[in-house]
């Protein structure tokens, strides 16, 4: 299941981890993909982290930063997946095409990426 919301709104970093919550219970041998914005949003920032408190199972976590944020603190740059039980030996490929990908989409010198993983 894929789990982009338009995270116009405060709110819709809330119901995105309910949303993940409830899949999950539904179905927990699932595969979920939720894409986020990188911004210098508070709410945007403390995402990540909250949906990792919110399973109870494998995840990985990736992150492409492609520019510096910007000085007036508004605008993407960058874009993050938080998968949730992800395919066998994904966190591995990952792991090598991330190095590439940040380096062919930078747009400054301040582009790379974050990869973490919670696999049993």
């Amino acid at each position: 299941m894929l789990i982009d919301p338009s995270y116009e709104l405060a709110t819709d970093y809330r119901a995105v981890v309910t949303a993940l919550r409830d899949g999950i219970e539904r179905f927990a041998t699932g595969t979920y993909v939720v894409w986020y914005p990188l911004l210098q949003r508070r709410e945007s920032v403390e995402l990540p982290e909250k949906l990792r408190r919110a399973v109870d199972a494998d995840w990985l976590d990736i992150a492409l930063q492609v520019k510096a944020p910007s000085p007036d603190g508004l605008g993407l740059h960058g874009s993050g997946l938080f998968i949730v039980n992800p395919p066998w030996k994904y966190s591995e490929q990952m792991r090598g095409i991330m190095p590439w990908l940040a380096r062919v989409l930078a747009q400054d010198g301040a582009a790379g990426f974050r990869l973490d993983a919670h696999e049993t």
